[in-house]
């Protein structure tokens, strides 16, 4: 299954633009938020930056300044570029996405000269808050079984680790995909009076994307690096969140709209808990 990003662009600033962005600003001036998780939070954070994990975003917006400058950030930029369109679809002035994250932003203050490798924008395609309902269920089911693919190849290989429990979790994961995808062909059966032609659609939507492989290339993600895997397979949590909800505003009719919400709400639990497993893999991390 193929990767495409299906995102407004939002700006976004290097790492060096957003040091010279925060510079004689005070901390009411701007809100600097990381969206990562706290054994994250704790490892390293900037100067002043509210903790707000992806997971918990939607839940927190009325904790934040939407009329300031928000500059949003994570450990590479995969994340908060997700946080950021999401906020900006949320109303927020202002937002700004730091590439390269806090790895280039600690690189830049050690002068280590790491950069990332991510090209945010390549691939990514506009789209609007109208998008049509059946289109958007044949982007979401391609989703799906793209998450389904990917944690299922990421169970293979926690189990050839001998990382038994981040398997199962990565199997689990897997099966609320599969689960997601029943409910998707229901849903289109509804609509289109079949489900016939919904993979063979979901195929098209996605053609020309990028393999996994080339996608957390893409994005500066390390496959050996489970903490990175993590945190990939949030963003793209997240980015199946923000299609449904998108959808649910444009959908025609009651039941559909409660359909794509119910949607975004289960969203949100796979986000939260991922981050869960990304807290344990951090944990495991500090005491290895």
């Amino acid at each position: 299954m193929l990767w495409k990003q299906f995102f407004t662009p939002v700006k976004s600033y290097s790492v060096k633009e957003a040091a010279e962005f925060l510079t004689g600003k005070n901390p009411s001036d701007v809100t600097v938020l990381d969206v990562r998780q706290p054994g994250e939070y704790r490892q390293g954070h900037l100067p002043g930056a509210r903790l707000v994990p992806m997971g918990e975003l939607s839940d927190r917006l009325d904790e934040l300044e939407r009329d300031g400058p928000t500059l949003v950030y994570c450990a590479i930029g995969g994340r908060s570029r997700v946080a950021a369109q999401m906020l900006a679809g949320k109303g927020f002035k202002h937002v700004i996405n730091m590439a390269g994250g806090f790895k280039d932003w600690e690189s830049m203050q050690q002068g280590s000269g790491w950069t990332s490798t991510g090209d945010y924008t390549q691939g990514l395609e506009l789209f609007p808050d109208d998008i049509d309902v059946r289109r958007a269920l044949e982007v979401a089911w391609g989703m799906e079984a793209a998450l389904e693919e990917f944690y299922r190849d990421m169970a293979a290989r926690a189990r050839e680790a001998g990382k038994e429990t981040t398997a199962a979790m990565y199997d689990r994961l897997a099966r609320f995909e599969v689960g997601h995808k029943a409910k998707i062909e229901n849903r289109y059966a509804a609509l289109a009076g079949s489900d016939a032609e919904l993979e063979k659609k979901a195929a098209q939507v996605v053609e020309g994307g990028m393999t996994t492989e080339e996608y957390m290339q893409r994005s500066g993600i390390d496959p050996a690096d489970p903490a990175h895997i993590a945190g990939f397979a949030m963003m793209m949590e997240a980015q199946a969140m923000d299609l449904y909800a998108r959808a649910a505003r444009s959908a025609a009719d009651a039941g559909t709209a409660a359909f794509l919400e119910d949607m975004v709400q289960e969203e949100k639990s796979h986000m939260q808990q991922v981050g869960r497993l990304l807290d344990s893999l951090l944990e495991d991390q500090n005491h290895g």
